[in-house]
């Protein structure tokens, strides 16, 4: 068997050469001693994957709203999603799911403090992308990983600019089986790195 001498020279050239680079393997190194002296201080960060969900508000219902509406009622609520988990485009991507203490089969419910009584209620969810127009809004079921971008990608609170939202919706049939008094849920956003 033959050996090449340019290859064998040329890779225990490398090996030295990588073995004894001290900043290539994140290492200090000390300086000499003489008139000069410079030592190499390696400076790293692992920047772990971030986000976010921030802006949010109450989604209330008043009494007016339900007066004067014989069908159902909606409202919006626009909150904030940071995240440093981008693709090549600069994406802001991120994973958001929505749960809730008061499923009832399965489904988003406000509970009535009197106890008993609940009123279902729909959830739809949509990002927003700075420059591209809004996409219809998606029904969200409960407790589904809903993979999302457009995430902030430079302020932790968006610098005031919402980047998604929801909108609860109530049927009117629901309205109309209700009894009076006072319902509520507490809607979970659980917002996760990609």
């Amino acid at each position: 068997m033959t050996i090449n001498p340019p290859l064998t020279i040329l890779f225990l050239v490398l090996g030295i050469s990588f073995t004894f680079n001290s900043s290539a393997n994140n290492l200090a190194s000390d300086g000499k001693l003489g008139s000069s002296s410079v030592g190499e201080i390696p400076v790293i960060l692992q920047m772990p994957q971030l986000v976010k969900i921030s802006a949010l508000d109450a989604v209330n219902f008043t009494e007016s709203d339900v007066a004067g509406s014989l069908g159902g009622l909606e409202k919006e609520e626009r909150f904030c999603v940071y995240s440093n988990s981008s693709d090549a485009q600069n994406t802001g991507q991120y994973s958001i799911t929505f749960s809730s203490n008061n499923l009832i089969d399965g489904a988003f419910a406000m509970s009535s403090s009197a106890g008993g009584d609940s009123i279902p209620y729909s959830l739809n969810y949509n990002q927003i992308i700075p420059g591209e127009s809004t996409v219809e809004l998606v029904n969200v079921p409960p407790n589904r990983d809903i993979p999302s971008r457009g995430a902030n990608t430079t302020s932790y609170d968006c610098s005031g600019q919402e980047t998604a939202y929801i909108k609860v919706s109530i049927t009117g049939e629901a309205l109309q089986r209700a009894a009076n008094g006072s319902y509520s849920d507490v809607l979970i956003a659980t917002v996760s790195t990609i």
